[in-house]
C-alpha cells in the first residue's frame, strides 16, 4: 500500500502543472500563470519512460478535465434533477479528455529523451489541434492560450498562426524555464529563449499595426426561458 501511495505522489509535479493552468482560468482569471505552468510537470517528464510519460500525462489531463469540464456536471444534474447522473457522464468525460495528455505526456517525455526540447511546443500544439478537430471525439475546452485574451501584448500572434501558435509560444517559454531550473546552461536554452522574442516581436508588431475597425449596430434579446432545459 505505501509503495503503492509512493508511486503516486511521484506524480506530484503534473497534479501542480494541471492546478496552475486552472489557476490561469475563471474564475480565478490568473491569465499570465498559463505561460509557465507547464513547467513542473515539463521538468518530471525529462527523466520520464514512455510509460510514466503516458501516466504522468493521463493524471495532468483528468485533473485538468475535472477543472475544465465541470459544467458538464452541472448541465446533466440540472437536467434530470439527480447529481449522480449528472457526475457519470463529468467523470466520463474528463477520464477521455484525459487520454489526449497521456499521448502527450509520452510524446514530451520521448522528446527529452532525443535531447529534442525544440520539438515539445510542436507536440503540444499537434495534441491541441487533433483533440479540437477529431470527429465525435474532439474536446476544444482549455486550450493553453486562452487564458491570455487579456493580454494583448503576448496575444496578437494568433493573427500569424491561431491561437495555436499562441499555446506554443507559451509552452516554449514553460520548456525553456524547465531548463533552466535543472542546470542547462545559456548556450543550451538560447534558441528557444531566441524564439520567445520572435513570438513576442510578431505580437507587438501586429499590435502596431492597430487594424481598421467600423461600428455596428447589435440588438440582443432574452426570452426569459432557459431553452437549454
Amino acid at each position: 500500500m505505501r509503495t503503492r501511495v509512493r508511486g503516486i505522489l511521484r506524480y506530484w509535479p503534473a497534479a501542480a502543472s494541471a492546478g496552475l493552468l486552472l489557476l490561469a482560468f475563471p474564475p480565478f482569471n490568473l491569465g499570465l500563470i498559463a505561460i509557465v505552468a507547464l513547467t513542473p510537470w515539463l521538468i518530471q517528464l525529462r527523466t520520464a519512460s514512455g510509460k510514466e510519460g503516458w501516466k504522468s500525462g493521463y493524471l495532468f489531463g483528468l485533473l485538468y478535465g475535472l477543472g475544465q469540464l465541470w459544467w458538464l456536471d452541472l448541465f446533466v444534474a440540472r437536467w434530470t434533477r439527480s447529481v449522480l447522473l449528472g457526475l457519470v457522464p463529468y467523470v466520463a468525460a474528463s477520464a477521455a479528455y484525459a487520454v489526449y495528455f497521456g499521448l502527450a505526456g509520452w510524446l514530451i517525455a520521448s522528446c527529452w529523451r532525443r535531447k529534442q526540447a525544440w520539438m515539445i511546443p510542436l507536440v503540444w500544439v499537434g495534441i491541441e489541434v487533433f483533440r479540437s478537430y477529431l470527429p465525435v471525439l474532439a474536446f476544444p475546452w482549455g486550450i493553453l492560450a486562452t487564458p491570455l485574451w487579456l493580454y494583448p501584448i503576448v496575444n496578437q500572434s494568433a493573427y500569424f498562426g491561431s491561437i495555436y501558435l499562441v499555446s506554443a509560444w507559451c509552452v516554449l517559454a514553460s520548456t525553456a524555464l524547465a531548463m533552466l531550473m535543472e542546470g542547462e546552461g545559456f548556450p543550451k536554452t538560447r534558441p528557444l529563449l531566441n524564439g520567445l522574442l520572435v513570438g513576442l516581436a510578431l505580437s507587438l508588431l501586429r499590435l502596431a499595426m492597430e487594424p481598421e475597425t467600423k461600428p455596428f449596430v447589435a440588438t440582443v434579446g432574452q426570452p426569459g426561458v432557459d431553452m437549454a432545459f
